[in-house]
């Protein structure tokens, strides 16, 4: 950000300028003390939070490959590369809860510093700002101690955005083959790198259009090849027509002189599209507003059942391309749709090539080298599942594409509007100002955090499967453009000025300010006694007064522009309203769900129960008793890890029970421990007589969904202005939202799965 070197003139070497490289120094200090404290709210006690139902699946498949018994890729479970990750931390440091959430531990921490690596576009303030907002983001931190792949993808992001800013900057290969690895990694992750390549890349497609527009139309234009081949630098040439010149004559637009943002876009699509080989299934199961694409549809996705070819099917293995079988070839079957996939993955693959050496040789090589290395490492888990190969490049979009009519959690389309200012309120309200003020008077850069944020929302609003941990995807972009915003004001903000105008009396007023607004939206109490009246009358007349003295100031100090105080006021509760919250989120041992964030959750009985069953286990043992464990299926993949230690584990499907011609089941289960779903106790409980009464536990739980009325058709509008305004005039609404938003205290009833453990008569201490 500062200049450490300056040039003599006259000598031609390049001297230390001590006061830059103080300031460089000292620059560092906050991001070191931010990064800190980043470090130990996100290690702090990782491991006393219950494993929740999707952290315990993969935590189970990971322990798994620590103990050797392999691992196979499968879309449901997302990428392999968490499952690595925490295979490699068992392995190192134990199988613990608490190792397996260091994974996205690192990695969240790790976000927190990524801004000083774009301190010169988000400013000295902005980028300093934006560390402070990541590290106390109520969902950034929740989920840096949560065993799911999203912190992971969040820093792959961030990682591929300053990448492609380093590059537009100096045009360095360096940063095209970073991209490749993180890009890699990140389709090792998870499948959401698909919409942020939707979004990088449909800005690249408007940034860059002087570039591809003249190659498809094949223009001549006029190429100023300095803009990429050196950084900041024009070619200086002469023509004997001409004489001296910038740039170059017109000559036709080819992919090697395409502009840095427009090499950039070459590089993504080339190394993405075989990746998006599955895409194609949408004729099967896609679906066009437009009747005359509608009809098109529908006439060649009869065709292709008809003629027996399934391009991703819809039942198991889902994503993956079946219909009829022409041959086997081993334990594998050859259908059509295989055979159609193998040929347009093929092919995508070869183009993809030809497209990218056609741009850079040696350069695209390297990339590409580097990309499907890491890659088929992961999905082969060390070339040990060749078939990964398959099931990455064609079932992980396959899968995704399915699973969309499917609505998993069956959101409203303003899920991400509920739940958005509830953790991250700073970053919702300021990101809805800075994208507006930005559009108008924006930079390139700020414009790009604009689209980002804007075109993110919309996307995982649209997308069909809404859920609370896709939330740090949205907040990233948001936090960022609310960092660059605040930053702006910081900076531009005359601080002397204000302060001999005394401006910084509206620090204060702003604070007293949003208090007193906060008593006056609550106020419920009308003319009830005179006490409430004089109450009413006195919070009334001391908020005007603060409103009064306020635009005083403002009006004194305003050759200084005093308002961005105001703002940086209001951010500073905001910032400190989150912090609390983001604590409350992440350390709190709360009795009931009522985190919105926290999303099927097993219930802190589960570890005691499990407890129990172990010194049960024990007992036997001591006195030569056999010990085995009989587990509901329909519980089973919650407990999974937890139970991962025990042998003479035997999984039940109690949905089903053979009986008998007077309708008793004709087998009684049998084993030491027995755990059941409550949805099967009915089916089991007249031959259940070999156990004792059983203890019924909380399993798992999820938090109130009242913001859910229209749960019959969700195409139906829920949210009208007229409720809107009605709620919002409404005392009794307001004081509603503001005691789930401090102390997260509702009324409405939680959804929760019970489960009732059993123990065999004579193996009960």
């Amino acid at each position: 950000m500062f200049s450490v070197n300056l040039k003599n003139e006259k000598t031609g070497y390049y001297h230390i300028n001590p006061i830059g490289l103080m300031r460089s120094r000292y620059e560092i200090i906050p991001y070191m003390f931010i990064g800190i404290l980043a470090v130990i709210l996100r290690f702090w006690d990782l491991g006393y939070r219950s494993v929740g139902y999707d952290e315990s699946l993969h935590l189970f498949y990971a322990y798994q490959l620590f103990q050797g018994l392999g691992y196979e890729h499968t879309p449901v479970t997302h990428g392999p590369f968490q499952f690595h990750g925490i295979a490699l931390l068992h392995f190192l440091f134990g199988d613990t809860e608490y190792t397996s959430r260091m994974l996205s531990a690192i990695f969240g921490s790790m976000v927190v510093l990524m801004p000083y690596f774009l301190r010169d576009k988000l400013g000295s303030y902005g980028s300093v700002i934006t560390s402070a907002l990541l590290a106390f983001s109520p969902t950034m931190l929740f989920y840096s101690r949560y065993a799911r792949n999203d912190m992971i993808m969040v820093f792959w992001t961030f990682a591929i955005i300053v990448c492609f800013w380093r590059y537009l900057d100096c045009g360095k290969s360096r940063y095209l083959y970073m991209t490749s690895i993180f890009l890699s990694l990140a389709f090792a992750t998870k499948e959401t790198t698909f919409i942020v390549l939707a979004i990088v890349g449909s800005y690249l497609l408007i940034t860059s259009s002087t570039d591809w527009i003249p190659w498809i139309l094949r223009k001549r234009v006029f190429i100023n090849e300095g803009s990429f081949n050196k950084c900041n630098d024009e070619a200086y040439r002469y023509s004997e027509n001409r004489g001296f010149y910038y740039g170059s004559l017109p000559r036709k637009k080819t992919l090697k002189n395409f502009s840095r943002s427009g090499i950039f876009m070459i590089l993504l699509f080339s190394l993405s599209v075989p990746q998006m080989s599955a895409a194609i299934s949408l004729i099967q199961i896609g679906t066009f507003p437009i009747p005359v694409l509608s009809t098109l549809l529908q006439f060649t996705r009869d065709f292709l059942y008809e003629s027996g070819i399934i391009l991703a099917n819809t039942s198991a293995p889902e994503g993956y391309p079946s219909g009829q079988i022409i041959f086997d070839i081993y334990d594998t079957q050859v259908t059509k749709g295989l055979i159609i996939a193998l040929m347009l993955v093929a092919t995508l693959i070869w183009f993809s090539a030809a497209f990218g050496t056609a741009w850079n040789k040696m350069v695209w090589i390297k990339c590409a080298l580097l990309f499907y290395s890491i890659w088929i490492v992961f999905y082969t888990t060390i070339f040990t599942n060749i078939s990964g190969i398959g099931s990455g490049i064609w079932q992980s979009l396959g899968y995704w594409l399915v699973q969309q009519d499917v609505n998993r959690g069956d959101q409203p389309w303003y899920y991400y509007l509920v739940i958005s200012p509830v953790y991250e309120l700073l970053p919702f309200v300021l990101s809805i100002i800075a994208i507006t003020y930005y559009f108008f008077k924006g930079t390139k850069f700020t414009r790009f955090l604009a689209f980002w944020c804007f075109m993110t929302f919309v996307l995982y609003s649209m997308a069909g499967e809404k859920m609370p941990w896709l939330l740090v995807n949205i907040a990233l972009p948001m936090i960022l453009v609310s960092g660059k915003f605040l930053g702006d004001i910081a900076s531009n903000l005359r601080w002397e000025q204000v302060r001999k105008q005394g401006g910084l009396w509206l620090i204060p007023l702003s604070w007293l300010f949003l208090y007193l607004l906060y008593r006056m939206l609550i106020i419920t109490s009308y003319g009830k006694s005179f006490g409430d009246l004089l109450q009413i009358f006195i919070t009334t007349f001391v908020f005007c007064l603060v409103i009064g003295l306020s635009l005083r100031v403002l009006n004194r100090a305003s050759a200084a522009n005093p308002f961005g105080l105001v703002v940086l006021s209001f951010a500073f509760v905001l910032v400190l309203f989150g912090a609390r919250s983001a604590i409350i989120t992440s350390f709190d041992d709360h009795v009931e769900p009522n985190e919105m964030i926290v999303y099927a959750q097993t219930s802190q009985r589960v570890p005691i129960m499990i407890g129990k069953i172990q010194s049960i286990l024990d007992y036997s043992k001591e006195n030569n008793k056999e010990f085995h464990v009989i587990v509901d299926k329909d519980v089973y993949w919650g407990l999974s890890w937890y139970l991962r230690a025990f042998e003479n584990i035997r999984y039940e499907d109690f949905s089903y029970i053979e009986v008998s011609q007077d309708g008793w089941p004709i087998q009684s289960p049998e084993s030491s421990v027995l755990i059941l779903s409550e949805y099967n106790e009915n089916n089991l409980f007249a031959r259940l007589g070999n156990y004792d009464e059983g203890e019924r536990f909380n399993y798992l739980w999820w938090p109130p969904e009242e913001y859910k009325p229209c749960k019959e058709n969700q195409k139906d509008s829920c949210v009208t202005p007229g409720k809107a305004i009605k709620n919002m005039a409404t005392s009794e609404k307001w004081k509603e939202l503001f005691r789930y938003m401090i102390h997260r205290e509702t009324e409405a009833e939680f959804l929760h799965h019970d489960a009732i453990l059993y123990t065999g008569m004579g193996d009960k201490e």
